[in-house]
């Protein structure tokens, strides 16, 4: 078979793979993609100063300098960027007059457990043109997209290359003047565990301590650089069934979604208690706990103090979001304070 057939036929072979299906993880030890990063000896205790958190709000996307009148919080959470690239960041002086208009904590987003397609890291050489499947090329540590939110890739968070893509950008946004990080898909540890999602699952206590160990290692990273970072996680709160200390240790708040409502209806208090027994234990241990409830919908004579009231009952600071989920605007405060 000369060159050019034999160029064909590998060419077709790849193309097969990426539009049938992912490639499965290859975990030879010789292979230098899977080499597991050593875990952070010493253990920087997050200083748990969040209590005093009166109000809160998120918005992921879009320019938050366009939600200014809405904006009353103590705690803001956004994105580093304003579509998520490195051309649009948010510069040092503009996250310095966000801090002297709100005169609180201002924390960067940061997904630790997804590739997300739209990020600067992200190679479009990577994915199938036909239907965005890896490639078998593509680096061992992302997996198929996630049916649930396009462009986002669950990763082998455990795998140095990606762990210092995370802490690359951790970095970056510390040093541009962010008090701390929100971290989002801390659950991939579930994902790596589960036969229905991967072909060769870890057992849950081994991926849970792959994420715990990450997170360690992130607040060690931050803290190098910034002392009082602080660090907030989101959701994943029954990783305390199989986690060791040093979670709590770390961390300076839990962040819950949907804890009271799901698709604008109130979730059986059966579930609820069962997600509290653990929201105490990190109550217990000095971590601020946080909810995002996406039930406001647009509505500016809406009355939320109830939300309010609901949350502070139990020791929660809550934020009624918009309710088509996508964070891309700031609820009014004036209408629930």
């Amino acid at each position: 078979m000369n060159k050019r057939y034999l160029s064909i036929v590998v060419l077709i072979i790849g193309l097969c793979i990426g539009f049938f299906g992912c490639v499965s993880p290859r975990w030879e030890p010789s292979n230098p993609l899977n080499r597991m990063a050593d875990p952070p000896v010493e253990v920087l205790p997050a200083k748990k100063e969040l209590g005093s958190i009166d109000s809160y709000a998120v918005m992921l996307q879009g320019d938050v300098f366009e939600e200014l009148d809405h904006l009353e919080s103590d705690l803001l959470v956004i994105d580093y960027s304003r579509d998520g690239t490195g051309k649009t960041a948010y510069t040092k002086a503009e996250i310095q007059e966000l801090h002297a208009y709100t005169g609180g904590v201002i924390l960067s987003y940061l997904s630790i457990g997804e590739a997300e397609r739209y990020r600067d890291y992200f190679k479009s050489s990577w994915l199938s043109q036909l239907n965005r499947k890896p490639y078998p090329y593509t680096p061992d540590w992302i997996s198929c997209e996630n049916p649930n939110w396009e462009g986002n890739y669950p990763v082998a968070y455990w795998i140095e290359e990606w762990q210092q893509i995370v802490l690359g950008n951790a970095e970056l946004m510390i040093k541009n003047g962010f008090d701390g990080l929100f971290l989002d898909i801390v659950d991939a540890f579930e994902y790596w565990a589960d036969p229905d999602c991967t072909e060769e699952p870890l057992a849950r206590e081994i991926t849970t301590a792959y994420m715990v160990d990450f997170v360690v290692r992130i607040a060690e990273h931050i803290r190098s650089i910034d002392p009082e970072a602080i660090l907030i996680v989101q959701n994943a709160e029954y990783i305390l069934h199989y986690a060791d200390e040093r979670y709590l240790q770390v961390i300076d708040g839990l962040n819950l979604e949907s804890l009271y409502f799901k698709d604008q209806k109130e979730r059986e208090s059966d579930r609820t208690e069962r997600r509290f027994f653990y929201i105490d234990q990190f109550q217990d241990a000095g971590v601020a706990v946080f909810a995002i409830d996406y039930i406001y919908d647009g509505d500016v004579t809406s009355e939320l103090h109830w939300y309010t009231e609901l949350t502070r009952s139990d020791g929660i600071t809550g934020y009624p979001a918009h309710e088509d989920v996508s964070l891309k605007q700031i609820t009014p405060y004036w209408i629930y304070q």
